[in-house]
């Protein structure tokens, strides 16, 4: 069984510590999971468009370790795991899961800066619908530096530089 959730930009599905509430999946939008660390700081860990997973992470501790929010207008389809689920859908879940594994493992160390924010912005813009994405990102540049493990201002210039070679 499965519900629709509509959230609006910046709008929270869960927050960080959250005890677990379901298995969802992005049907429109897109999702940033945000890590709130010991010491105050934020970090993006992951972004999530149509067709992939959110909230996976909390099943087994049984708490969320990061927030999922909204980037943008997102609908979220709610998924009901349970005790009688068929095995055709538990395939397809661990099938989702192992691909969003494999791609989150991309190597961003080693590439300059450019080449991370060329490659991010890549990304994004082939996993969201061109019509949602427009001309803008879904995320600040801040939170692309975050994700990426950048400064701020080398997202800024980095930008910069993608769009005089556009």
């Amino acid at each position: 069984m499965t519900t629709s959730v509509v959230l609006g930009r910046g709008e929270r599905a869960f927050a960080q510590g959250d005890r677990y509430s379901g298995l969802y999946i992005v049907a429109e939008g897109c999702i940033k999971l945000r890590e709130t660390m010991s010491d105050g700081g934020e970090r993006i860990v992951a972004v999530r468009t149509p067709g992939e997973l959110v909230g996976l992470e909390g099943w087994v501790a049984g708490r969320h370790p990061h927030a999922a929010i909204a980037a943008m207008r997102t609908k979220l389809c709610r998924v009901e795991l349970c005790a009688d689920a068929s095995p055709d859908l538990l395939v397809r879940l661990l099938a989702k899961a192992s691909e969003q594994l494999h791609h989150a493992s991309r190597p961003w160390a080693g590439r300059s800066a450019l080449e991370r924010v060329a490659a991010f912005v890549t990304d994004i813009s082939t996993r969201l619908d061109d019509e949602a994405v427009g001309r803008a990102l879904p995320m600040t540049r801040a939170e692309v530096a975050s994700h990426l493990g950048l400064a701020e201002e080398t997202v800024v210039r980095a930008l910069g530089t993608l769009r005089k070679r556009a």
